[in-house]
Parts: C-alpha cells; structure tokens; sequence
C-alpha cells in the first residue's frame, strides 16, 4: 500500500448519487481516488471558489494543481468524461455513435 494520497479527490457528499456516479467510474477503471466531504449547505470558501454555483460533486486532480481553481472540473458527466480520457482502458462508453449518445443521457 502507498503512503501518498491518490491524484483523484472527489469533493461533494458520498450520499449524492452524482458523487457516486464519478466514484463508480473511477472504480470501473481501477483509478485510485478519495472523496473528501463537502457541506453544500455552508461550504467552505475554497470551495464556493471551484465551484461558484455550490454544486457536487467537484474532482480534483492534484497532478495538476493541489489547490485553486486549476486542475479542477465540476459536474459529475464532465468528470466522468475526463477520466474516460485520461485512462481509457477499460472503455466504459460504447463505441458507436448513437449507443455512446445513449449511456451519456
């Protein structure tokens, strides 16, 4: 086991299904990551900062930047989209266009 902490952090609450749907993602593909709680009734101010509109779940990835806006993405689609990109094997969206269409809605 490694003593560093993953790239990944997923900001936001583990009941939101939008959390869970970028956690599930990252399980599927074998990414490491954490998820780091957020009270989205009174967020702290780094965070109304990644996310001016309040919203869960927001991903982090510190191999870009380890704090500020930079290297963060919010919007549980957006993310999911992104580490599709950055690990794409295994491929969770299906290859033919209107199939693909169909697992983002």
């Amino acid at each position: 086991m490694s003593d560093t902490a993953p790239d990944l952090v997923i900001y936001g609450s583990p009941v939101s299904p939008f959390v869970r749907k970028a956690a599930a993602c990252c399980i599927l593909k074998g990414v490491d990551y954490v998820v780091e709680a957020v009270n989205v009734f009174a967020p702290p101010q780094w965070f109304r900062d990644i996310s001016p509109m309040k919203r869960i779940p927001v991903l982090r990835d510190r191999s870009i930047a380890a704090e500020g806006i930079s290297g963060t993405i919010a919007d549980s689609s957006a993310i999911c989209a992104y580490i599709e990109k950055k690990h794409p094997e295994p491929a969770l969206y299906p290859a033919a266009a209107f199939d693909h269409a169909r697992a983002l809605f």
